[in-house]
């Protein structure tokens, strides 16, 4: 690909409305920094094969790449200037079935449209090529689950559902049916019958329930005999049946978590897994380790965040029950682990980078740094095959916050003056040589607009190269320097 990358918007081949139309090659296309863009090709309910090449003549990309409703598929994939790297990804279109109607949320989810999307982010991830393929072999895995299993339309919440796919190579697919708010009993009817149609021998099932069934006496009461039935039907059909206990909530007695509302429905998946001779994963003990080897922190990996964390979120959220991204990842990482220990045939494909996750000493909260997906609910995909602006009209001005940019810079008297737009006490700007030395780190005291001069050091500025505009860790926009 010889096109040179666009200084900034998007380019790339349009659809033209061609609903036949499920590959892309041209022009490079990417955003700034600080958005993210969308690859969206109508194409039946099935599972795909998606390879994407990535690079940039002029400059490093890094991307991480999540398909339909914010499953993680490749994380901070980078790729050297002047190269291009080609990776595969697995993804699950899945059928809008009859409960749709039944229920107002999954109306208007991106997971049950008639569509494979893919978004891009990271620091201007450029896109060379993207081809899509259906792919009629390889081990599907079903979730079925509630809303700390879901694919969760919006941030700041997230599970481990939503994040299992990052660490497994092509060759598995992963198919999360779960859905907010159900039971065991729940999910029975049509969900079910709908998976049972498709799954074919080889596939697994997996299942975690008890949030909700113990809501309900009589859910309660029929909770093994509803495990039980599920189990069943995928051994019917000759598919993996494997039971997963329920997640543990920040409820703590002194520094030790109290899972006492849900011991009995761990209790309870024991008992069926014994008596059916199957699988069980103990996600429950395992997300327990994991809280308690954060205290006091533990709320670090909940969906607890201050007003205005993501776009539209105007008022502070206390959730001890849902995970946030931090806590979803680090949990499908412990799935993984743990599905590996049971030697479940599927994970033979963990990725290359996959390392064991040891609950009691998870990976740093300081140094998680998952790009926010912008999804903020139903999404309609442009006509265009690529779809930079998912914002509805109506929080448009909630997001006015985000729009933080590097508008100008100069050099005068041997210092570097910025005009930075939109930024907040605690941002940072870093300054950088074109071999990639660091020589200077100022932090912001935040404004609509903030003038910047960076003192240099002498013949320095002839040598600057770049400037980074970063917030928490994250950058938002960067800006190459000619002096």
């Amino acid at each position: 690909m010889t096109a040179p990358c666009p200084v900034e918007g998007v380019e790339g081949k349009k659809s033209v409305k061609d609903p036949t139309l499920v590959s892309w090659t041209g022009d490079p296309f990417y955003l700034p920094a600080h958005k993210a863009f969308f690859f969206s090709a109508n194409v039946p309910a099935g599972n795909y094969s998606v390879k994407i090449t990535l690079g940039s003549q002029d400059t490093a990309v890094r991307a991480t790449i999540r398909a339909k409703q914010r499953r993680l598929m490749i994380e901070d994939w980078q790729v050297p200037a002047g190269q291009t790297q080609t990776r595969e990804i697995a993804v699950n279109r899945r059928v809008r079935g009859s409960f749709v109607q039944d229920s107002t949320r999954e109306g208007g989810y991106v997971d049950l449209d008639d569509r494979l999307t893919i978004e891009f982010n990271g620091n201007h991830p450029v896109v060379t090529a993207l081809e899509i393929t259906q792919v009629d072999t390889g081990i599907t895995v079903y979730l079925f689950g509630n809303s700390t299993c879901v694919n969760q339309p919006v941030e700041p919440w997230s599970t481990w559902g939503m994040n299992f796919p990052r660490f497994f190579k092509p060759g598995v697919f992963i198919s999360n049916q779960a859905e907010s708010g159900l039971s065991a009993s729940s999910f029975l009817g049509a969900r079910m019958t709908q998976v049972i149609a498709t799954i074919k021998p080889g596939d697994y099932l997996f299942a975690e329930f008890g949030h909700n069934d113990a809501k309900s006496a009589t859910s309660t009461a029929n909770y093994s005999a509803n495990l039980t039935t599920i189990m069943k039907a995928a051994q019917a059909k000759g598919a993996i049946g494997v039971l997963v206990t329920p997640t543990a909530r920040n409820f703590f007695t002194g520094t030790k978590a109290d899972n006492s509302l849900l011991d009995p429905f761990v209790a309870k998946v024991k008992a069926v897994a014994a008596s059916m001779n199957i699988n069980y994963l103990d996600l429950s003990a395992l997300s327990i380790s994991f809280i308690e080897a954060l205290y006091p922190n533990q709320k670090r990996a909940y969906t607890v965040f201050p007003a205005h964390t993501v776009p539209g979120q105007l008022t502070s959220v206390s959730d001890g029950t849902h995970w946030n991204d931090y806590g979803g990842y680090e949990l499908a990482k412990g799935m993984a682990t743990l599905a590996k220990r049971k030697n479940l045939t599927f994970t033979k494909f963990l990725t290359d980078d996959y390392v064991d996750f040891d609950p009691s000493k998870p990976d740093p909260y300081a140094s998680f740094q998952l790009p926010f997906s912008p999804f903020l609910g139903a999404y309609v995909p442009p006509d265009s095959a690529v779809g930079p602006n998912l914002v509805p009209d109506g929080l448009a001005a909630a997001m006015s916050w985000i729009d933080c940019r590097i508008e100008a810079a100069s050099f005068r008297q041997g210092g570097l003056t910025l005009t930075l737009m939109g930024t907040r006490e605690g941002d940072q700007v870093r300054v950088f040589t074109i071999d990639g030395a660091l020589v200077a780190s100022n932090r912001l005291h935040g404004g609509a607009t903030e003038d910047q001069t960076i003192s240099l050091r002498n013949g320095t500025s002839h040598g600057v190269h770049l400037v980074e505009l970063l917030r928490d860790g994250r950058v938002l926009d960067e800006r190459k320097i000619l002096p």
